[in-house]
């Protein structure tokens, strides 16, 4: 019983090995910390495992600058300096103290306690609480590629909207439809051109016969004429002008009478509009009649009060006196006389 016998692996048996402890049971409580005290530890955050970066608790140093320049004359703040071996100038800028308490306990890093000695020094003032001061940025894994973008569609075509019919003018006249749309001359006047240029001619040809030295020969003369003849008789064919005259004017009048072109009709006839009615003018205001005040009588008061006055002092002073002796009667005579004005004024309203 006394002696262990090996079994078939070679190792002890299992009844033989103590047991674990209990890791919870002998485990040791950690000591419970003041809020207080964890507050005004700085708050160090290293790298967490998603990639945050480290954060640390910090007071803005302008916002101290200038709460410190409002709570503080430069008198005070150079003795509560004293308390930090800072010295300020007590005649100086309450701005450059504060700037250089600052900065002196900012290079110390007491920046906090600063804050904490102001709060209970000035309890009135909101002081600053410290921020959260981000310290690194951590490098953040590029976005995975997005899908492709899809092409683009070309915009449907505008539908153009057809243009609408031309407005028509009310006040035109419709042409026939059997009138050409241009001036197209006639044959007519086309022999009538012909015979006229013929006819002219033969008249410079006779002028030019009579006015010259030497007569013209029986040949020339006979031409002229035959070709003048034809001219007139091609007119009166083409004209269709049956009077029986030997004239060749009067064949080329009564030709033009026939021949000549249609008087021109107006395409358009002029409407009058009817006249619009003139507007009828707004109605004069009645004159209103202004109320008249009552009619003051103060000026003509004051002209009497200042004709009693001098009535006073004419009859009963007189000329101002040459000798002194009488110059006080006269002063009170004038004294009498200007009592009696002021009276007179005071009733005049």
């Amino acid at each position: 019983m006394g002696t262990k016998e090996p079994t078939d692996e070679g190792n002890v048996p299992d009844a033989d090995v103590e047991p674990l402890a209990d890791v919870d049971d002998e485990a040791p409580t950690p000591a419970p910390r003041r809020v207080d005290t964890v507050l005004q530890e700085p708050l160090q955050a290293g790298p967490t495992e998603l990639g945050e970066p480290s954060k640390s608790l910090r007071h803005d140093p302008r916002e101290v600058r200038r709460l410190v320049a409002m709570a503080f004359s430069a008198g005070e703040l150079s003795k509560y300096a004293e308390r930090w071996r800072v010295f300020t100038d007590r005649e100086g800028s309450v701005d450059d103290g504060a700037r250089q308490l600052v900065r002196a306990l900012e290079a110390r890093g007491k920046l906090g306690q600063l804050v904490e000695s102001l709060r209970a020094h000035k309890p009135l003032f909101e002081w600053p609480e410290p921020t959260l001061e981000v310290d690194e940025v951590p490098q953040v894994a590029p976005a995975p590629p997005g899908p492709p973008a899809a092409e683009a569609k070309a915009p449907p075509a505008e539908e153009v909207s057809p243009i609408g019919a031309p407005i028509v003018d009310p006040f035109a006249v419709r042409e026939d439809a059997h009138e050409p749309a241009g001036i197209v001359i006639p044959k007519q006047w086309l022999v009538i051109g012909a015979a006229a240029a013929a006819a002219l001619l033969v008249v410079v040809i006779v002028v030019a016969a009579t006015t010259g030295d030497e007569s013209p020969t029986a040949s020339l003369a006979t031409g002229a004429a035959d070709e003048l003849a034809r001219s007139v008789a091609a007119v009166r064919s083409a004209c269709k002008i049956e009077e029986a005259s030997d004239s060749a004017r009067d064949a080329l009048t009564a030709a033009f009478r026939r021949c000549s072109l249609p008087a021109i009709r107006p395409s358009r006839v002029d409407v009058p509009l009817p006249a619009r009615p003139k507007p009828t003018p707004a109605p004069q205001p009645l004159a209103v009649p202004r109320p008249t005040g009552p009619v003051s009588r103060r000026p003509a008061c004051l002209d009497q009060c200042h004709q009693i006055h001098n009535q006073c002092k004419q009859s009963q002073c007189g000329q101002e006196p040459a000798s002194a002796a009488a110059y006080d009667t006269y002063q009170r005579c004038l004294s009498g006389c200007l009592s009696q004005y002021s009276r007179c004024r005071l009733t005049c309203r």
